[in-house]
């Protein structure tokens, strides 16, 4: 209990560092955000999409968590998979609203799908990378996007960025020539936690484009307000593209 009662006041100590040099409520805008685009939901509902806006606000608010507290490259590897797990969820979503997604009766006679059997963890299918690109490039307003900004280029380049967080070596933990990391040396380090808040905003965009292309009623909620007051760059883009159709 002495070793973990240790750890928790470097914890705290960091966290009460992270407060003093940052306005903590523009950062937890955008954690709130990632929520804010189930208030107004798309007619008739997506609850595929739906989930995938769920599960990235809980995984992004563990990221925060962490960050908050010192861990900063296990807060970075997170937000990467809160960008494959959401992009996996709209691959199905977009197969079911295509209404492609394929559905079976099982020996009990239950009733399922090839979404629900990978949510469930009842089979280790999913799709790969270049099938989720591939079938979202088709929609044509995530395609004039991408045409015009680079979507799948920016979204490969942040994978690259954040691969390093998944399989590296967490240098702020390591001091010198050790070979073993611990959790005694974890600091506030001002220039690791603004490279974490630039990650999240980043993929905070890439959900919200998404989201706002597939489901362009969106872009006039209460969500669209928001989110133009978060990101204006992104959110003129948005309409840039929206206004030709």
């Amino acid at each position: 209990m002495q070793h973990l009662k240790q750890l928790l006041n470097i914890a705290n100590q960091i966290r009460k560092d992270t407060e003093s040099n940052y306005k903590i409520d523009d950062i937890e805008r955008y954690i709130a955000g990632f929520n804010s685009l189930l208030r107004e939901p798309p007619i008739p509902s997506r609850p595929i999409w739906g989930t995938a806006i769920i599960e990235s606000s809980a995984i992004a608010n563990v990221s925060y968590f962490l960050a908050v507290h010192g861990f900063y490259e296990e807060a970075c590897s997170l937000l990467r998979g809160v960008i494959d797990g959401f992009l996996t969820r709209l691959y199905f979503d977009e197969k079911d609203r295509s209404k492609k997604l394929k559905k079976w009766q099982q020996n009990n006679g239950r009733s399922t799908n090839e979404y629900w059997e990978w949510e469930s963890g009842h089979t280790n299918k999913y799709p790969k990378y270049k099938e989720i690109k591939e079938l979202l490039e088709v929609k044509s307003l995530i395609k004039k996007y991408n045409e015009k900004y680079c979507l799948w280029d920016s979204i490969g380049k942040l994978f690259n960025k954040l691969d390093k967080f998944v399989h590296g070596r967490p240098e702020t933990r390591h001091y010198g020539f050790a070979t073993r990391s611990s959790l005694n040396l974890t600091k506030f380090k001002k220039k690791h936690f603004d490279e974490w808040f630039e990650y999240l905003k980043f993929v905070y965009c890439i959900i919200s484009i998404f989201s706002l292309l597939q489901y362009k009623e969106l872009f006039n909620s209460g969500y669209g307000k928001e989110f133009k007051e978060l990101e204006p760059e992104t959110y003129k883009r948005i309409e840039n593209i929206l206004v030709t159709i």
